[in-house]
């Protein structure tokens, strides 16, 4: 997996560059600073200026904060929402599942798996707010598409940065969140790329235009992805409630567990499925047709300095190389998906020949 991601980066950077041959300043882009007027790289922008705008963005950043507070306050009341009424009542009660026994699953434990839906919920609210928020400042601003690639020359609208700042401020939370609860250093180390890569552009001043269209791109399948979790969260229990009533010979209630198991399984290869369809064209197509040119301008562009360009080059590779990579495992996912959902009349004729055969064969021993 290194290798190949290793590789993904490379590709992508070679591929990056060769695009950048020959490129000029765009000569159809009305909202663009004139060539001439635009800043020096090496007299204005710096890697103290980039450290600074960190502290500047995580430290002292109002919005930031107000929103990572925000999401705390809403996981704190989902987490009790979840442990107090959801599994309780929702969940063990609906099913038959007795309380004692899912407390000593460690995986099934609800007190724990409270906390990991909450955070689940946040980020479904999160995922949708962006997109929301995004689409209703496109729709109301005089927003042009030629903004996506030649905004490395417009200066960024102090609404777009404001919209930047909220959007870190989930990162924030998560981050912190993974840190205190799940600690999987993957997905932290993922978590600290988007936030850099958007404090880098928000210090430089220029290209912030793109952030809204990518942060569109990604939370989009997000919201998918999360309601994947609850569906198979619902499997879960489901399954374990079957086998409880194995237990205890309760064939009653094990038929009625057995149906909603097939429902919700359904459920989940149908998500599946969405989710798989919305990844293959947003994170591998439309990633891909919002971050290339723009790189491409990034590099080609005279005002920008080199330690902005390696961010632009080597951030955008590993974003577009994860989603090549990823797009293997979602390929195989749907597969699987495609296989579930298809109709059982086959397997359903399949086990009615083979009890008639078994008939003819009872009835020739008989005879």
């Amino acid at each position: 997996m290194a290798t190949d991601t290793h590789c993904a980066v490379v590709l992508m950077f070679a591929f990056i560059w060769i695009l950048t041959l020959g490129h000029a300043y765009p000569s159809n882009c009305i909202d663009c600073v004139p060539e001439d007027e635009l800043p020096v790289a090496v007299e204005q922008y710096s890697i103290y200026a980039f450290l600074y705008a960190l502290y500047e963005h995580f430290i002292c950043a109002p919005i930031i904060w107000q929103w990572a507070m925000l999401y705390a306050v809403l996981w704190l009341a989902f987490k009790y929402v979840f442990e107090l009424f959801y599994y309780p009542f929702a969940v063990l009660h609906r099913y038959g599942i007795s309380e004692n026994l899912v407390k000593a699953n460690i995986t099934l434990n609800y007190e724990r798996r409270s906390a990991i839906a909450a955070n689940k919920t946040v980020s479904f609210l999160a995922a949708v707010l962006t997109v929301v928020r995004c689409a209703l400042y496109m729709y109301a601003s005089n927003w042009d598409y030629n903004y996506l690639w030649n905004s490395i020359y417009v200066p960024a609208p102090q609404p777009i940065l404001d919209l930047l700042d909220s959007f870190l401020g989930y990162f924030v939370f998560d981050t912190i969140y993974l840190f205190i609860y799940n600690r999987k250093w993957t997905f932290m180390i993922h978590h600290l790329v988007v936030p850099v890569a958007t404090i880098g552009v928000k210090s430089f001043g220029y290209g912030c235009h793109l952030g809204l269209p990518i942060f569109v791109t990604a939370d989009a399948t997000t919201i998918f992805l999360n309601l994947m979790w609850f569906a198979q969260d619902r499997v879960k229990y489901i399954q374990f409630g079957i086998d409880t009533n194995n237990k205890v010979n309760n064939s009653k209630n094990k038929e009625i567990l057995q149906n909603r198991l097939v429902f919700w399984q359904q459920i989940v290869s149908g998500i599946q499925l969405i989710f798989g369809i919305s990844f293959l064209y947003l994170r591998l197509g439309q990633l891909s047709y919002l971050c290339i040119p723009w790189v491409v301008n990034v590099v080609g562009a005279k005002h920008v300095n080199l330690f902005y360009k390696i961010i632009a080059v080597l951030g955008n590779a590993a974003l577009l190389g994860t989603s090549y990579i990823w797009s293997i495992h979602v390929l195989k996912i749907m597969y699987k998906s495609v296989k579930k959902l298809l109709p059982r009349k086959i397997s359903g004729m399949q086990d009615q020949k083979i009890i008639v055969e078994d008939f003819h064969s009872q009835t020739a021993k008989k005879m």
